[in-house]
């Protein structure tokens, strides 16, 4: 009897060993489960523009539990901001970064915490990444002071063509402004010539329709072409510009232009 006494003992020794033990792994895996949901954890990443489907903004977050302290980041030279422009394949304007969190860092981030950058529309922002994508890498630490592990944000918007492509009221505003600053050119150039031209009456006449579209040539300007010309020439080169006017652009003669 005092054999299975002993026996018994030992066994429940055992299980009471076996039990602690398996408590203790238990609270050490929930301990790391909770230091694990309450750490910072900052990622960047873009974001189309609520007020402009076309734009794209980066966004620096803290999507962790808790605060992030003294975030550095590593940026690639592709990565830019500003890189304003609808169609792609163009020279880029964008501009490199020299300033802003990205350069100077972030001490202080909780969670939650946004910082917004603008980074420019589809067709600019596909230039300025030179068919790549941007790696940010992130560096951050806890309260205590402990680092954490860096964190990789890869930054494409090949998958917000479709999105960024709607046609929004913005878009088309610009799209229009693009277009007409394009004809503007072309019209200043072809303006230049005509304003060469050998002939004063000719040149005096395309200098009067300049003026009235409101393109850039200032009176001064104008005055030198009416250089030699009579008073009859004049009126009849002012003629000659309304009738061009009233013919391409209606809207551009007044009523007492006509009479």
């Amino acid at each position: 009897m005092e054999d299975w006494a002993l026996i018994a003992n030992v066994l429940m020794t055992g299980a009471t060993c076996f039990m602690a033990y398996a408590t203790w792994l238990m609270a050490r895996a929930t301990k790391k489960s909770l230091e694990a949901q309450w750490k910072p954890y900052v990622a960047v990443y873009p974001r189309l523009r609520k007020d402009d489907s076309q734009a794209l903004q980066l966004v620096i977050e803290n999507i962790g539990s808790a605060p992030a302290y003294n975030v550095k980041f590593e940026i690639p030279s592709n990565l830019m901001y500003n890189a304003w422009g609808i169609s792609s394949g163009g020279k880029t304007k964008a501009k490199i970064f020299s300033e802003g969190p990205f350069i100077t860092g972030i001490p202080y981030l909780p969670p939650r915490g946004k910082r917004i950058i603008n980074w420019g529309q589809f067709g600019g922002i596909l230039n300025s990444l030179q068919g790549k994508q941007a790696e940010v890498i992130i560096f951050f630490s806890d309260a205590l002071g402990n680092q954490e592990p860096p964190v990789k944000s890869i930054l494409d918007i090949v998958d917000f063509e479709m999105t960024a492509g709607e046609s929004s009221l913005e878009y088309r505003i610009a799209t229009a402004i693009e277009k007409n600053f394009k004809q503007v050119e072309c019209l200043n150039s072809i303006l230049e010539k005509k304003l060469n031209s050998y002939s004063s009456k000719d040149a005096y006449m395309w200098a009067y329709i300049a003026v009235q579209l409101g393109l850039p040539i200032e009176l001064a300007e104008r005055q030198k072409f009416d250089d030699g010309l009579s008073d009859e020439q004049r009126t009849s080169a002012e003629m000659l510009a309304r009738s061009l006017l009233k013919s391409f652009r209606p809207e551009m003669v007044k009523d007492e232009d006509e009479s």
